[in-house]
């Protein structure tokens, strides 16, 4: 469900190749515990919105470490803004002590994927029972992966509440893998911290993974309801909380000073001077010269000879830039409609939030001088996106599966011309219903939905999208 303005899906594929790889600020730990659910609301909406466009993640996990992840499923369904990364979730985990069947196949994905980017894994009981010795060797196996795979995050874990207490097993062995994170300048997502408290700091230290204090909480506090495996919908609340807040600090959020957004434009032939029906071209840059990434919105607009102000002629929402990064686009193509009056032109862009909170500005004039053809243009910008935006479709229509046919995964796009409440069905060949891909209401425009499709054998499949407008479906070929 990649989101919000076509623009941005070209925007995204070009610049890619020019955002980093964000390691942790500085050389400190990052934990997320119990602390990081209160600074939730504070993380900024262009840090979330870098984060649901830029990590690819693989999650090892069973029933446990499934609470993650519908915590975060809880956190979109309230906001749409919350809309996370891709999962390629592997029904996998730790294990128990010593256990190290785990590192092969993640191995295997990283060696075959180069796109991802991040890898999570949760354990299930396997920290209660667990030695000094079968942790380090947890602990060695993590470190190695990160030296083997430099370009890949790495989330470390602790195991979840036992009850057993401060005197107990669980309590020791997830010390260890505390202090071995916060010597070692790691990340740890805390699992069993987060339980331990409340909202309001009281410290439970014989919880269970049950959270029986979540139930007290509710009982007087407004709570979410989810299905929450093991424990209350408010223990996985409070989990996707705290997986946001880790993945801002691993953004840069959090300790490095505000962005510092700027843009450029430059023309290619000043001074520019040209006539109606013409163009003329220059390049354009957009600069965050802070150590955060930044999400930023990018209008085009004139002052016309009258003195009136005129635009946007185009707008661009939700760019991208990755920390102390520059985006340069040069061969910028401004068209002048055959309309235009004669006269000096000021050329503006803008970027920030549009339309009113403007980070940073560019001008330059061009005039435009006695006519010598007779095209008919509007007023419109050919660059920005380095091709032309998809316009929004007069119609529903179901656009295909990329690619097709495809071994394991495929893209499901899929256009609206209007919002609407729809399903988004996969059929076999019999004409049984074998998976729900997609429900909900969805904005007009184009989304794009991931079908993990490695359980199904070779064959014909039928992807089936039923709206408010009707029905349309096409084929999806497996081969493998």
């Amino acid at each position: 469900m990649r989101k919000r303005n076509f623009a941005l899906i070209a925007l995204l594929i070009i610049f890619t190749v020019l955002l980093t790889q964000f390691s942790p600020a500085g050389a400190q730990a990052i934990i997320a515990d119990h602390n990081s659910v209160l600074e939730f609301e504070s993380i900024p909406d262009s840090i979330i919105n870098f984060i649901s466009g830029n990590y690819r993640i693989y999650y090892a996990h069973t029933s446990h470490g499934s609470q993650i992840i519908t915590g975060i499923d809880e956190l979109q369904y309230e906001n749409p803004l919350y809309d996370y990364p891709y999962f390629h979730e592997v029904a996998d985990d730790l294990g128990g002590s010593g256990d190290t069947s785990w590192v092969p196949d993640v191995r295997n994905y990283l060696d075959s994927h180069p796109e991802c980017n991040m890898a999570m894994f949760s354990w299930c009981g396997g920290v209660s029972d667990n030695t000094p010795q079968g942790i380090n060797i947890y602990l060695n196996k993590m470190d190695e992966l990160e030296n083997d795979y430099p370009d890949v995050i790495f989330i470390y874990m602790t195991g979840h509440l036992d009850g057993t207490g401060p005197g107990g097993n669980l309590y020791e062995r997830n010390n260890q893998i505390r202090a071995y994170c916060e010597d070692n300048s790691k990340i740890l997502f805390d699992f069993a911290d987060i339980e331990s408290y409340d909202p309001d700091g009281n410290y439970y230290p014989y919880a269970s993974d049950a959270c029986e204090w979540c139930y007290d909480w509710c009982d007087i506090h407004d709570c979410p309801s989810c299905g929450c495996a093991h424990s209350h919908c408010f223990n996985c609340y409070m989990k996707g909380k705290s997986w946001w807040w880790m993945m801002a600090r691993i953004s840069g959020w959090g300790e490095n000073p505000p962005p510092q957004l700027t843009i450029d434009m430059r023309p290619d032939n000043p001074p520019v001077i040209t006539y109606p029906g013409g163009y003329f071209t220059y390049t354009g840059s957009i600069i965050n010269e802070s150590r955060n990434p930044v999400s930023t919105d990018v209008w085009i607009m004139l002052t016309i000879p009258s003195g009136g102000y005129y635009g946007p002629l185009s707008l661009y929402n939700g760019i991208s830039v990755g920390a102390e990064q520059t985006i340069t686009i040069p061969g910028i193509a401004q068209e002048i409609p055959s309309y235009a009056p004669l006269g000096i032109y000021n050329y503006h862009a803008y970027c920030g939030e549009y339309p009113s909170d403007k980070t940073d500005s560019s001008s330059f004039q061009f005039a435009l001088v006695d006519p010598r053809v007779d095209t008919k243009k509007c007023w419109r910008t050919r660059g920005w996106s380095r091709e032309e935006p998809e316009q929004m479709p007069a119609s529903y229509s179901f656009l295909n599966c990329y690619p097709n046919p495809f071994n394991s995964s495929t893209t499901v796009k899929f256009a609206l011309a209007e919002s609407s409440d729809i399903t988004l069905d996969i059929y076999n060949i019999l004409g049984e219903r074998v998976e729900l891909l997609a429900r909900g209401t969805y904005g007009g425009g184009i989304h794009e939905v991931n079908w993990n499709a490695a359980r199904y054998s070779s064959g014909i499949y039928f992807v089936k999208l039923t709206s408010e407008m009707g029905t349309v479906a096409n084929r999806a070929i497996i081969i493998k």
